[in-house]
This record gives structure tokens, C-alpha cells and sequence, in this order.
């Protein structure tokens, strides 16, 4: 790892050295604000993060479910239960006369 960061480091260094041997060692932004753009569209590529800012381990994992769609859940199996109830009593009054 220490490897790595130095050979950032160095890079870094390279990159400054760069801007500076075409821009010199002052920039003023006022009289010339061009070359603030000019620099950050010439090595800006070399700073993005290859994994494209992700935390480690990939994406998170979605949101728990928000009060709406638990009490949609809650709603649903209630009526699941109430049909279920109503096949059970219908099924048990079709067994004792043999019609409904």
C-alpha cells in the first residue's frame, strides 16, 4: 500500500511540475481565469477515483420500508387471512350438507 501512494505522490509531483513549467509558479486568475479550466480539463482524469466513489463493498442495500408500505403489507395479509377464513368456512359448510 505504501507503494502505491508513493507512486501517487510522485505522479502528483509530476503533475505540478507540469503546470508549472507551462503557467509558471504564480497563476492570476483574474487577469487569465482560462487557465483554471484549461489545467482541470488537462489532468483532471488523472484525480477520478476508479471505482467511482462507491464504498467499499458495492452498493448499500435499499431503505427498510417506509410506515406507507408497511401499513400497505399489514392491509394485504389482513385481507389474505379474511379470504383464507372464508374458503376454510365455506369448504367445512360444503363437506356437512354437500352444497353450498
Amino acid at each position: 500500500m505504501a507503494k502505491a501512494s508513493k507512486k501517487k505522490a510522485l505522479s502528483d509531483d509530476k503533475i505540478v511540475k507540469d503546470v508549472v513549467k507551462k503557467y509558471g509558479s504564480q497563476i492570476d486568475l483574474k487577469s487569465q481565469p482560462f487557465v483554471l479550466t484549461e489545467i482541470l480539463r488537462t489532468y483532471g482524469k488523472l484525480f477520478d477515483d476508479p471505482d467511482g466513489g462507491l464504498p467499499p463493498g458495492g452498493t448499500p442495500p435499499p431503505p427498510p420500508p417506509g410506515p406507507s408500505e408497511r401499513r400497505y403489507e399489514d392491509m394485504l395479509l389482513k385481507e389474505i387471512q379474511s379470504v383464507r377464513r372464508q374458503v376454510k368456512a365455506l369448504s367445512a359448510k360444503m363437506g356437512q350438507t354437500g352444497k353450498v
